[in-house]
């Protein structure tokens, strides 16, 4: 999900695309490991790129733990919001990384990484989400909760999502981007809940979910639960682009 401001000057009638070339390469690495075990290269892991100035990049490392991408130049913020478990620990990172000259590269390794025990979630070990529930979760200050109902729904809009349901407390979002509906194969439908839950000082946790329903609305309706997976990072990005707008409103935590 890119959010880059482009502008395009123009003079004498000729277009000059000078930005292409304020471009800098990134190299972002992923790997686990220590002095006695040999470094362990961590795929299909969800990273994003947190611009001083408020834009962010999402970007997913290879099956050899590396992503590539490029942005303009400044300060940033590396901050994975999955954690990865290894050898009994769950390891997440949120690092600074200056992107200036030819090429900037960071490396995201168990000396660089924040530890915590697992998320008492339930779940089965594998990748979870660097939240307090294990999930997609968005954490802001939002003494108007329908502004910030609002302001999902909107963002959700922009990503292709449709509204099913929204109160002070819940947003039900449904979508059949990339499903095709035939006699053979059946329908599907993807729904995502997300659930505000209210703290102190006007604080509000949204909790997300992504559901998969096949035949939705029949009698042979069966629904699974693809949080964890493709589904949950893309939420998890939706979230993160709509706290960092409403943060740039000056509400969020």
């Amino acid at each position: 999900m890119r959010r880059w401001l482009l502008v395009i000057g123009l003079a004498g009638g000729a277009w000059a695309p000078p930005l292409r070339a304020q471009l800098v390469a990134v190299r972002l690495e992923v790997a686990v490991g220590g002095s006695a075990v040999p470094a362990e290269p961590v795929p299909h892991f969800l990273v994003m790129l947190y611009r001083s100035t408020g834009e962010q990049e999402a970007v997913m490392t290879d099956e050899q733990g590396v992503a590539r991408t490029s942005v303009p130049p400044g300060d940033y913020r590396v901050a994975s919001f999955q954690a990865y478990h290894w050898r009994g620990q769950w390891f997440s990172w949120a690092v600074p990384l200056a992107v200036h000259g030819d090429s900037a590269s960071v490396a995201l390794t168990l000396a660089n990484a924040h530890v915590r025990g697992r998320p008492s979630t339930g779940l089965a070990p594998g990748i979870f989400f660097a939240t307090r529930s294990g999930r997609p979760e968005l954490d802001v200050v939002a003494p108007d909760r329908r502004a910030l109902v609002g302001a999902l729904i909107a963002g959700a809009a922009d990503a292709g999502w449709t509204l099913e349901h929204a109160s002070d407390y819940q947003v039900v979002l449904t979508s059949t981007a990339g499903f095709m509906a035939t006699a053979l194969l059946g329908s599907y439908e993807r729904r995502a809940t997300l659930t505000l839950a209210p703290g102190a000082d006007d604080t509000v946790r949204v909790i997300g979910s992504v559901t998969e329903i096949r035949d939705p609305g029949t009698a042979y309706q069966s629904a699974d639960d693809i949080t964890m997976g493709r589904a949950g990072q893309d939420l998890q990005v939706l979230l993160d682009a709509v706290g960092h707008q409403w943060g740039a409103n000056g509400a969020s935590r």
